[in-house]
Formats: structure tokens, C-alpha cells, sequence
């Protein structure tokens, strides 16, 4: 293989049909020399000369931090990118959330759910949810009920009957 000494007169060395052979220029820094050589002979030099076992034991200790693709609960498992994806293209973007917390999902659920109260604290018998429990109150304030307790009243003229009964308090 020619040497070449001085760095600045590389000669320009590609791949072409009149030099098919010739596709990878190595430098060695410790000599101040290159030489061209195919990529099977590089492959075969490299191989030859270079320790993977670290190599090999880092990309295994890696896999395992990632873990098998194919038990992700994803449609994708094409690749750990592909999963976060999915799942952050499923779950939406935060900045359209309607509350004032848009840190992440649990600070505006916990907004929401702080907003809402204690459901077991309310006084109906539907505690599991508060459209029941509001449900729960328009049935007892409805027409038939309303007029079962003030009959032939407007509610209006129901809570002017009702403050006269109550008085000062």
C-alpha cells in the first residue's frame, strides 16, 4: 500500500469505475500516514485488530435498559421513539387543556378534581358522580314534585312563601 507522509498532499481518493477497490482512506495519526484500501480489506483489518467485547457488552447492557419492543403495549414497536410517540400523540397536546394547570395530566385532573370536592361529601344518595347527583336534585325540584309542595305556585312565589316561613334568621 503507498504511504503518504505529509497530510496536506493527500491525493483525492474516491470510488469511481477506473479504481473500484479503492473506497476508504485511513490516517494514522501516531505515524503521520494514510494509505487507501477497499472496504473489505478495512473490514478485515478492523476486525482483526479491535476488541468488540465492550462494545458488544455495552450494547447489550443499552438493550436491556430499553427493554424487549415487542411487549410494548403500543400499536408501534418499531422502535422506543416510535412507542413515546404513539402514546404522546394519544394523550394530546397539554397546552389545549382547559385548565390552569398544564404542567402534565395528573396536576390538571387533580385541578379539576379539586374544583369538583369530595363526592362523598354531598348530601343527595348519589355520591359516585356529581351529574347524579345533580340529576338527583333536579328530580326533586322538577314539575310534579315542585307542584306536590307548592301547589299552584311559581318557583318564585314558592321562595317568597318559603322566606316568609323561614323569617329572619
Amino acid at each position: 500500500m503507498p504511504e503518504i507522509k505529509d497530510v496536506n498532499t493527500l491525493p483525492e481518493v474516491s470510488p469511481s469505475t477506473e479504481n473500484p477497490n479503492l473506497n476508504v482512506f485511513v490516517y494514522d495519526n501516531v505515524s503521520n500516514s494514510g494509505y487507501g484500501m477497499s472496504i473489505n480489506d478495512f473490514l478485515l483489518h478492523v476486525s482483526s485488530n479491535i476488541d468488540v467485547t465492550p462494545i458488544v457488552n455495552n450494547l447489550e447492557l443499552l438493550k436491556s435498559y430499553v427493554g424487549n419492543l415487542g411487549t410494548l403495549s403500543t400499536i408501534n414497536k418499531a422502535s422506543t421513539v416510535d412507542a413515546i410517540n404513539e402514546v404522546y400523540s394519544g394523550v394530546g397536546n397539554k397546552n389545549n387543556l382547559s385548565t390552569s394547570t398544564k404542567t402534565n395530566l395528573v396536576n390538571a385532573l387533580n385541578e379539576v378534581n379539586n374544583k369538583v370536592g369530595n363526592l362523598l361529601s354531598l348530601k343527595t344518595n348519589q355520591k359516585g358522580n356529581a351529574v347524579g347527583a345533580i340529576n338527583e336534585l333536579a328530580g326533586y325540584i322538577d314539575e310534579s314534585n315542585f307542584n306536590t309542595y307548592f301547589p299552584g305556585k311559581t318557583i318564585p312565589t314558592a321562595l317568597v312563601q318559603l322566606d316568609k316561613k323561614i323569617g329572619a334568621v
